[in-house]
């Protein structure tokens, strides 16, 4: 093994990542050292170049937090993961022991921040709860890291925030990563009434590939017409939307976050006492020990049309590119592979 390794760092915000080497280390007590396979490019990652959050006090700091690898090393006290252990990395924490964050050194003596879980890299530290085995699975293994993140934050939406029921109308603001994937469960789960939203007319075959109703952005949505409502873009009118479109007794699941400070006005607020549910979702309360595993069975019998999710593939040194690639009309999911490097 080298004695560096390459990761891509945030040093600045509202600038691109750098490509960085920094050292090896092993991993400190309830951590585990897993070398990268597969890792996703994700909103939130925007979300936190682009200062959408306000201030980042942990510069420079690494990135990421959905992957795919293998654990080579850990630390004392890790009980639940060995080494060869084929493992999902995800934000959500899971039973094991955790850690506040790690620091590595650079080759140019920067200090170089992480928390618990990064994944953009192509070694990395983590806390054990952070980590979950799976069957090692070379047909999927490009697509294995949304179960970190984006496919099961959309899996807990449906299924534990929303509830939603076959023969109920669902509207999804937004056909980024996030969209598909609660499209993609939809399908799985015999939810055949299932509209999205999108500004990009290029998102219609695939939306209708995953069975789904392409609505422009432009045209008007009937007011009062869905039983249930995901507004996965942040963006503040698609919010306020969401209220006149929702009939009585409906649900409105908020899962993209507005900018700071940005005001969200609902015309008719007092529509929220017909029985209306607002859910801010904090990652579909999606629980890695309890629901991973059932994803992952789903996943795996339905595995063409999980690989369809993923749009582009690159390498760690084109993450930036990775970044512009997500603003495509045929953009899904973006997926750095380490075995191209």
């Amino acid at each position: 093994m080298k004695k560096t390794f390459k990761a891509a760092v945030l040093l600045e915000l509202k600038k691109p990542l750098s490509i960085v080497e920094l050292y090896h280390q092993s991993p400190p007590e309830g951590t585990v050292k897993v070398k990268m396979i597969t890792s996703g490019l994700c909103g939130a990652q925007v979300n936190e170049m682009s200062g959408k959050k306000g201030d980042d006090k942990y510069l420079p700091h690494l990135m990421g937090h959905e992957g795919y690898g293998e654990v080579v090393e850990i630390g004392l006290g890790v009980s639940k993961l060995k080494p060869g252990d084929h493992v999902i990395l995800h934000w959500r924490p899971a039973s094991g022991m955790s850690m506040p964050g790690i620091k590595y050194n650079s080759i140019d003596n920067v200090e170089i921040g992480a928390g618990p879980i990064t994944t953009f890299s192509e070694y990395t530290i983590v806390a054990e709860n952070r980590c979950s085995v799976i069957n090692a699975d070379e047909f999927i293994a490009l697509a294995l890291p949304l179960l970190g993140c984006a496919v099961s934050t959309a899996y807990g939406a449906v299924v534990k925030e929303a509830q939603v029921r076959p023969g109920q109308d669902v509207l999804i603001y937004g056909a980024g990563g996030l969209g598909m994937a609660l499209l993609f469960w939809c399908k799985l789960l015999g939810i055949e009434n299932v509209s999205v939203v999108d500004i990009h007319e290029g998102k219609r075959p695939q939306i209708e590939e995953f069975g789904g109703i392409f609505v422009h952005a432009k045209e008007a949505i009937k007011n009062n017409q869905y039983d249930v409502i995901f507004e996965t873009s942040g963006v503040v009118s698609n919010v306020e939307s969401s209220l006149n479109v929702a009939r009585k007794s409906a649900k409105i699941v908020l899962i993209g976050q507005t900018g700071l400070g940005l005001p969200v006005k609902f015309e008719n607020f007092l529509q929220f006492y017909d029985e209306i549910t607002l859910i801010a979702s904090t990652g579909g309360r999606f629980d890695p020990d309890e629901d991973l595993n059932i994803m992952y069975d789903l996943c795996a019998e339905n595995r063409v049309l999980f690989n369809s999710l993923i749009s582009h593939t690159i390498r760690l040194d084109q993450v930036n590119e990775g970044f512009e690639l997500m603003k495509a009309d045929n953009a899904k999911r973006v997926i750095i592979n380490f075995r191209m490097d």
